[in-house]
């Protein structure tokens, strides 16, 4: 090799640790989208944790007023008022309140107004045994009764209003209909 050819294969006078800068330069970047990778795999989990809990509330609340559903199949006559402070009052048709409502079951079976949330310790109608152990309670109101269609003379058909939490973060309503016969 003569001496113009090795000129160009020498580094000049400004180019030493130019290859080390750029290696520096290149970790740092990587170090940066390792960073935001990490942060963002992070909050990740903690937002599909999240999901799974509000899921789990969710089918808590599910399993609430199907077990209200289940109480109210269970009586043979439709079920005594619950709140006998207010017996024959006029219901609210969409949500519940407590000093008007003709309640037949009430959070966890404590006292009129005594279980408004957040709910006392240990008054839950049940709990989902899983790893966290949700309570549930569940309340039906008496909405109204009229006759019952092809049942006969003496069979009313009972609407009732089911309202269903879990956890205090979680509710279901709904309305429940039972048939029943009177005055026998």
């Amino acid at each position: 090799m003569n001496n113009s050819q090795n000129k160009f294969l020498r580094p000049g006078k400004d180019e030493h640790g130019f290859a080390l800068v750029t290696a520096l330069l290149v970790l740092v970047v990587l170090t940066l989208i390792g960073f935001s990778a990490m942060n963002t795999t992070t909050f990740e989990i903690q937002v599909a944790g999240n999901e799974k809990s509000a899921a789990d509330r969710f089918f808590a609340a599910d399993s609430g007023w199907k077990q209200a559903g289940s109480w109210l199949n269970s009586h043979a006559s439709a079920p005594e008022f619950y709140n006998l402070l207010n017996p024959i009052a006029t219901p609210a048709k969409d949500s519940m309140n407590y000093s008007t409502d003709d309640f037949v079951r009430n959070f966890g079976g404590g006292a009129y107004l005594a279980l408004e949330p957040p709910f006392a310790a240990n008054t839950e109608d049940g709990r989902i045994n899983n790893t966290q152990s949700i309570p549930y309670w569940y309340r039906v109101v008496y909405i109204n009764d009229e006759a019952a269609v092809d049942f006969g003379t003496g069979y009313r058909n009972f609407i009732y209003f089911a309202e269903s939490y879990a956890d205090n973060t979680a509710n279901i309503s709904t309305r429940l209909s039972r048939v029943f016969k009177v005055g026998y």
